[in-house]
């Protein structure tokens, strides 16, 4: 279920493509990726205790608003959205 929020946040907070999320989430494919994501969707309209600590992480996340990421042209290699939630790729 962590790992569902996980990619439902990279989702919906980044920029990045499905492809992208994948590969820094074990290497699993875009459809994988869409399939978590709309899982974890599921969950956030029947568990409520999901949906609080979601809107946890997301207001936290709101506190950056306004502070873009680096571009991957800019630093010259992919942009990690795992980084985002605290966790280094693998």
């Amino acid at each position: 279920m962590h790992r569902n929020m996980a990619i439902y946040c990279a989702r919906s907070f980044t920029g990045c493509t499905n492809r992208e999320i994948g590969q820094y989430f074990g290497a699993i494919s875009f459809s994988a990726v869409t399939k978590a994501k709309d899982r974890f969707e599921k969950v956030l309209l029947s568990d409520r205790t999901m949906r609080r600590i979601f809107e946890m992480i997301k207001r936290g996340i709101s506190r950056f608003k306004g502070l873009t990421p680096p571009t991957p042209q800019l630093i010259g290699m992919p942009y990690s959205p795992v980084k985002i939630i605290g966790r280094d790729p693998p």
